[in-house]
C-alpha cells in the first residue's frame, strides 16, 4: 500500500544528476528500508516517498539533500492527489502494453 500523501517530498535537482545520486542522498538521511520510491516527475523534478513518520521527520529536519557539492531543497508535497501520466507511445519500443493500473492516494 502506498504511503499517505504526507510522506512525499518534491526535489528539483541540478541538470545531469543521476537517479542513483538522488537515492544515495536520500539514503544518507533515512534508511533504505524507509524509502518507498524515487519518481521522476519530468524535467529536473523528482518526488521521494517514504514509508514511516520517523523518516518524514528526518527529512523535514534535514531540509536539504546533498547531491555532490550541491544542496537541494526538500519540499513537502502537500497536494491532495499525485497524478502520473504515462504516454504509451513512448513505451512502444518495449513491446505490447500488458496492463494498466490506477490508484488514488488518500
Amino acid at each position: 500500500m502506498p504511503p499517505s500523501r504526507h510522506n512525499y517530498f518534491n526535489v528539483r535537482v541540478p541538470s545531469g544528476t543521476a537517479v542513483d545520486a538522488i537515492i544515495d542522498a536520500a539514503e544518507a538521511i533515512v534508511p533504505t528500508s524507509d524509502l518507498y520510491s524515487v519518481q521522476h516527475m519530468g524535467g529536473l523534478d523528482f518526488q521521494i516517498a517514504v514509508n514511516t513518520q520517523a523518516a518524514v521527520r528526518k527529512l523535514l529536519d534535514a531540509n536539504f539533500l546533498r547531491i555532490g557539492s550541491n544542496l537541494v531543497t526538500l519540499v513537502p508535497a502537500n497536494k491532495r492527489y499525485v497524478s502520473i501520466a504515462v504516454f504509451f507511445f513512448a513505451l512502444l519500443c518495449y513491446g505490447r502494453r500488458t496492463g494498466e493500473s490506477f490508484g488514488t492516494l488518500r
